[in-house]
């Protein structure tokens, strides 16, 4: 074979194998699109009737041994979305529920090591938590000891992100019914009603089947 008949017969394969992730690409999007536009309106719906019932959270909330939230009030729900085109054609980006939630009183610890008051810093940015901090230092300018102070506000989130390259649903469960930050990957068949049902049902302390829905949390 000479050089351009390779270069032609490479180049073929090349655009067959192109057209072959577009038609892909496309299958996948109109699938986990059907699924958003699903999510989207059981969560919009959702947010609209916590937003008047504000119903207080069921669940504790415990924060490393330092301590705990309960009895935590809803300060405001809702659901936002954000979307992007492909070839001139909305898609949705992801979807995101969101509650904030208001403790009675914040929760403090101190601390001697930069390090500790370093390392809880960060476990609670990561899961939406705001912290002061108070250095306490002695005659001498020294630091003796943080206080870290989490003020008595929190959130919890469910954002579904679309992952059409792959054909999934990224779902990102943050603070659902205690202080941790889960992701699990979905096909658009798992993103049920059913799912959604149990969810809302987690949320409100109600009865349901979440835990059987994913291998591992």
């Amino acid at each position: 074979m000479d050089l351009l008949n390779e270069l032609k017969q490479n180049a073929e394969a090349l655009q067959q194998d192109n057209a072959a992730v577009r038609e892909k690409d496309a299958k996948n999007l109109l699938l986990i699109q059907a699924q958003m536009t699903q999510i989207f309106e059981y969560f919009r719906s959702l947010a609209e009737q916590l937003q008047i019932l504000k119903p207080p959270s069921p669940h504790t909330y415990l924060i490393f041994g330092i301590g705990e939230f309960s009895h935590v009030a809803m300060k405001d729900c809702m659901t936002r979305a954000r979307s992007f085109q492909v070839e001139d054609k909305n898609y949705y980006e992801y979807i995101e529920f969101s509650i904030n939630w208001l403790a009675r009183s914040p929760l403090q610890a101190s601390y001697t090591s930069n390090n500790e008051v370093k390392y809880l810093k960060d476990r609670l940015w990561n899961l939406g938590c705001k912290v002061e901090e108070k250095l306490i230092k002695n005659s001498d300018g020294k630091l003796v000891k943080t206080i870290v102070s989490i003020l008595p506000e929190f959130p919890t989130r469910l954002r579904f992100e679309n992952d059409y390259k792959s054909g999934t649903i990224r779902l990102n469960i943050r603070n659902l019914n205690k202080f941790e930050d889960d992701w699990q990957v979905l096909t658009p068949e798992q993103c049920s009603t059913e799912l959604f049902e149990d969810l809302a049902k987690e949320l409100l302390g109600k009865p349901n089947e979440l835990a059987t829905r994913f291998t591992q949390r």
